[in-house]
């Protein structure tokens, strides 16, 4: 402004009764009340039939890897040589087998060792182990190899993985 001169400001607008706010109406509150409601009702359905079909799905696949060993017992091998590989340098001192295990290995390798990087190793039976798979025991490491603790852990994996996009999503 110039110099003299000075600025004078407009008085603030009031709301004419015409434009006043509106009373809230019930219905209308009810209405949105249910829809939130509902949209968090079906957000907690989700999540749990999610962890439903997570859990079905990782039954289902220890189901059908055992028929398959049935089928096939050289998967024992298979099964045998990872867990081995999974010591990660440690020596296996022993590979334990449950009895339907111990039994399809012999089955199929017609003595009760495995070979891993021309090494030959020992199998034992271990009447405690329950399921098919094999436990492979390092000097300081052990590797459970068994088909359903392989898919259980595999099962955390995911819910792990779900629980953390859901705190990203949250935050």
């Amino acid at each position: 402004p110039r110099s003299g001169a000075t600025l004078t400001l407009a008085p603030p607008a009031t709301l004419s009764p015409s434009v006043a706010p509106r009373a809230r109406d019930p219905q209308a509150e009810a209405f949105a009340h249910a829809v939130a409601e509902h949209v968090t009702a079906r957000s907690r359905a989700l999540v749990a039939v999610e962890e439903q079909l997570l859990e079905l799905a990782v039954q289902l696949a220890e189901v059908l890897v055992e028929r398959e060993i049935v089928r096939d017992p050289e998967i024992l091998g298979v099964l045998a040589r990872a867990a081995i590989s999974a010591l990660e340098g440690n020596q296996p001192g022993v590979v334990r087998a449950s009895r339907a295990a111990y039994a399809a290995i012999i089955e199929a390798f017609g003595e009760p060792q495995v070979e891993v990087d021309g090494t030959q190793v020992p199998i034992v039976l271990d009447v405690r182990l329950e399921g098919l798979g094999v436990v492979v025991e390092g000097t300081d490491t052990r590797v459970d190899g068994r088909v359903g603790e392989r898919l259980r852990s595999a099962l955390r994996a995911m819910q792990d993985e779900r629980r953390r996009r859901e705190a990203e999503v949250a935050a």
